[in-house]
C-alpha cells in the first residue's frame, strides 16, 4: 500500500508542474480553475476529518460507513500518525472539537 501512495505522490508531482507550465506558458484560464480547485481539495480534505466524525457519530456509527470513512481517511491517519506530537495532539483535539 505504501508502494501505491508513493507512485501517486510522484504522479501528483508531475501533474503539479504540468499544470504550472500550462498556467505560466500558455495562459490558459482552465487551468487555473483546476489548480485552484485542486488547491481547496488539498485544504479541504483534512479539515473535513471533523465534521466527517461528527456525521458518523450522530449515525451511531454504521459498519459500512464507518468502513468507508477507514478507507477514505487512511492516508491521512498515517501521515499524522508519523508527524510531530504537537501535530498529532492538535489534529485530535481538532476532531474531538467536532464530537
Amino acid at each position: 500500500m505504501l508502494k501505491a501512495l508513493a507512485i501517486f505522490g510522484f504522479l501528483f508531482g508531475t501533474f503539479v508542474v504540468w499544470l504550472t507550465v500550462r498556467i505560466v506558458n500558455r495562459k490558459e484560464r482552465w487551468a487555473k480553475w483546476t489548480a485552484w480547485g485542486l488547491a481547496v481539495a488539498i485544504l479541504w480534505y483534512p479539515l473535513s476529518a471533523g465534521p466527517v466524525s461528527m456525521i458518523c457519530i450522530k449515525l451511531d456509527n454504521p459498519v459500512l460507513v464507518t468502513r468507508t470513512i477507514s478507507i477514505v481517511y487512511w492516508p491521512l491517519v498515517k501521515i499524522i500518525e508519523r508527524a510531530p506530537n504537537w501535530c498529532f495532539e492538535g489534529f485530535r483535539a481538532y476532531v474531538e472539537w467536532w464530537v
